[in-house]
């Protein structure tokens, strides 16, 4: 019963280890694909990204160190707006793109999340 028992969280461990290794990999991928014209951000990585790296409840700051410098950055008086591409056919006429935008409230320790298709 020990052994099996040692077996199972040995096994759990290295799952762990694994998935763990898989989304540091596809961060370094998502975070070189800008514009995301090389196809790795898609909607439904990115929805993991975001719950996993706890995007909502992050810093300004922690969200740029861990998803990169944003596709697009603007400010007003109220919010600082970072944006990225996902899904974006970069070598087509057609211009159907999908965007997270990410909104810092100044003073206020709220942030949204959203992606956006057009």
């Amino acid at each position: 019963m020990k052994k099996t028992s040692l077996m199972l969280i040995f096994i759990c461990s290295l799952f762990i280890q694994s998935c763990q290794k898989n989304n540091s990999e596809y961060l370094s991928e998502w975070k070189s694909d800008k514009n995301a014209c090389n196809g790795v951000r898609t909607i439904e990585k990115t929805e993991v990204l975001i719950k996993e790296l706890k995007i909502e409840s992050s810093t300004l700051e922690s969200v740029l160190e861990t998803l990169g410098k944003p596709d697009k950055f603007s400010k007003s008086d109220n919010a600082n707006y970072l944006e990225y591409y996902i899904e974006n056919n970069c070598s087509s006429e057609e211009k159907d793109i999908c965007l997270l935008t990410i909104t810092f409230f100044k003073g206020q320790k709220k942030t949204e999340v959203s992606i956006t298709c057009t």
